[in-house]
């Protein structure tokens, strides 16, 4: 029963496996991101807030230690309700993560978010996380000064955001277990997005700065540096590679891919927490911003890797670039303008137009690793697992993810980078083994050249010709010049073909042709050379059916019958061919012939090492012999000559 199978030859169930296997590797994380933002309450076992109050539910935080009050909260635009005592109506309701712009108020502008908490545990002692925002605020608990991040003010040159948040102090719940949670914001252009404000509680107050660094030590003050350093050792040990091996063969394009990398992480978000817990300002909005950025050249260095291992239906140089150009054109131009628009819908919408124009390059790469090329899993699973990453982290900065995954760009992308280098590894030690293949074959073919020429410039087929030449000028001058002539031309043919590897067939006969006449001016009875070509545009190695009339010539005899004949015949196959010399004399014993004949063993060696030909030599005593030489069309290249 026949297989069905595209165009291509890929069978159907293949190639939707792998698109099955596709969707799975790009789409994972971010359905995690998903998961996380819808259920994020129920992970954590409490109510999203209400109308802008959030329950505790008489439940103590020192047994979580932190908590984020997801839900409604009370916003005031262009107010400051605390510094200014301003006790007028809220102006609406905003969701949790949600930017001003989608209740219908513009982007610019300071405001306000405040929240009643009920129900907290009185004498826990409550601040602000040391966490990653961006917007710069001061935070107020009952009143008090907990936390500020960056330096908020209601003037857009003095508002600067250019850190996570500071703790200030803590506030203690009250007998009656209320606490009033305000978030003055300065001036900003994103409508306060990325605003994450996070609960924290300890036993004490001396204790609390220590304790809130202690369950991040691993996560956010290691592995962000820890993943940096991985980076760059596996550029260090591309890069390495790629000198060692002097690029024969190993493309530089992964190596393109971890810059790329690198350059990514640098603005990720876990990277953005670890250069502000360590002193390093940085304000998160611009890494954010550029974040998008980054994220559009690590998409072209992806298309360019996913090229180069041939996971692409662009096979050419120019014609990748006339694809290539334009793409990178077109993905930068969104990343920038997702930068500049920042936190709007039109940023959102240039972000979706970036990740969708990029999708194709791993619908490519899924489509040639079903078609079982060895070196196309590797390129398949890096962009679709990249792909995972980029998609993940940009869903985090557009706030659906409510829940804090850990450093998961960084420990991403460092065992993307660890596996992508192993594979890099892998391709270089088989070019090396490939490469001292091809110079053994190049070695093993310099001697066989060598001793095939030697073959055929043979000291008793000099002796012959020049006696038969001596012969000819005693009939008469005519013939002897003639005669001259062909051992010239028969010489020179050798000399000249000593450092070529293929000659059209054309001329190969030329030389069969002068060598055969040659051979009849000292025979009493001339050889009869018959042809039946069907094909002649490819090409032979030079001097390889010489030794072939040679044998028929010294074995087979075919001279001595009547009506003998030497025959060459070619057929072609679809892209194979297939070469016959056949005569009609009296026969030999091949494996003898095998056995003596050095130039025959010689000629077939070379036919099998140039042109991967497969040689049968038939014969039979009283029925002549033939040969038969069977390899795939190879035109005549300039290279070869």
């Amino acid at each position: 029963m026949k297989e069905n199978t595209s165009h291509s030859g890929v069978p159907y169930w293949r190639y939707l496996l792998f698109l099955l296997l596709a969707t799975l590797l790009v789409s994972f994380g971010p359905a995690i991101v998903m998961e996380a933002s819808v259920h994020y309450p129920d992970m954590y076992s409490y109510k999203e807030a209400k109308d802008g109050v959030f329950d505790m539910e008489n439940r103590s935080m020192k047994d979580r230690w932190w908590v984020s009050p997801s839900g409604e909260w009370e916003f005031y635009a262009n107010r400051w309700i605390e510094t200014d005592n301003d006790s007028a109506p809220r102006d609406a309701i905003l969701p949790y993560g949600k930017s001003w712009e989608e209740i219908g108020y513009p982007l610019e502008g300071y405001a306000s978010l405040k929240l009643s908490i009920i129900n907290a545990v009185p004498g826990d002692e409550i601040t602000m996380d040391r966490i990653m925002v961006f917007a710069a605020a001061n935070f107020y608990l009952n009143g008090t000064l907990v936390a500020h991040s960056g330096i908020p003010s209601k003037n857009k040159d003095e508002s600067k955001d250019i850190g996570n948040t500071q703790v200030d102090g803590y506030a203690t719940v009250p007998a009656d277990g209320k606490v009033t949670l305000i978030a003055e914001i300065g001036y900003s252009n994103t409508g306060a997005i990325g605003f994450k404000p996070v609960l924290f509680i300890n036993k004490t107050t001396a204790m609390a700065y220590q304790d809130s660094r202690q369950f991040r030590t691993i996560f956010n003050n290691y592995l962000p540096i820890v993943a940096i350093i991985t980076l760059v050792m596996m550029i260090g040990i591309g890069m390495t590679l790629l000198l060692v091996s002097k690029k024969r063969g190993l493309s530089p394009s992964f190596l393109y891919l971890l810059i790329a990398m690198f350059a990514y992480d640098i603005f990720s978000s876990d990277q953005g927490f670890f250069f502000v817990i360590n002193g390093l300002y940085v304000s998160n909005t611009i890494m954010a911003r550029l974040n998008f950025v980054f994220a559009a050249f690590l998409l072209c260095a992806i298309f360019y890797y996913l090229f180069r291992m041939g996971s692409t239906p662009l096979k050419k140089e120019k014609d990748f670039l006339k694809v290539f150009l334009p793409f990178s054109a077109l993905e930068i131009s969104l990343g920038i303008a997702s930068a500049i628009l920042y936190g709007g819908k039109a940023s959102l919408i240039c972000s979706l137009f970036q990740w969708a124009i990029a999708l194709p390059l791993v619908l490519f790469a899924a489509y040639y690793a079903s078609r079982k090329k060895p070196r196309s899993l590797a390129p398949f699973i890096i962009s679709s697992l990249l792909l995972n990453l980029l998609v993940s982290e940009w869903l985090d900065f557009q706030e659906l993810l409510v829940w804090d995954l850990v450093c998961v760009p960084s420990i991403g992308l460092s065992l993307v980078a660890i596996v992508g280098i192993i594979v890099f590894f892998r391709r270089d030690l088989e070019l090396q083994k490939q490469f001292a293949q091809e110079a053994e074959l190049q070695e093993r073919y310099r001697i066989s050249q060598e001793e095939a020429l030697k073959g055929q410039i043979k000291p008793h087929f000099i002796f012959n010709c020049l006696s038969a030449i001596e012969s000819s000028y005693h009939k008469n001058v005519e013939d002897g010049d003639h005669a001259m002539s062909l051992f010239a031309q028969h010489l020179r043919s050798d000399i000249d073909t000593m450092e070529v590897s293929l000659i059209p067939f054309e001329d190969e006969i030329k030389n069969i042709e002068r060598y055969l006449e040659l051979e009849n001016l000292r025979l009493e009875k001339p050889y009869t050379l018959l042809y039946d070509i069907e094909v002649s545009d490819f090409a032979l190695p030079p001097l390889s059916l010489q030794p072939f009339v040679e044998n028929a010539i010294k074995y087979s005899k075919a001279n001595e019958k009547e009506n003998g004949f030497i025959s060459l015949e070619t057929r072609q196959f679809g892209e194979e061919i297939v070469l016959s010399i056949e005569d009609n004399g009296v026969g030999f014993d091949p494996n003898a012939i095998k056995a003596t004949s050095q130039g025959l063993k010689n000629v077939k060696e070379r036919l099998s090492l140039i042109l991967g030909a497969e040689v049968q030599i038939v014969s039979a005593p009283n029925q002549g012999s033939k040969i038969q030489i069977r390899f795939t069309k190879k035109k005549i290249n300039v290279k070869d000559n």
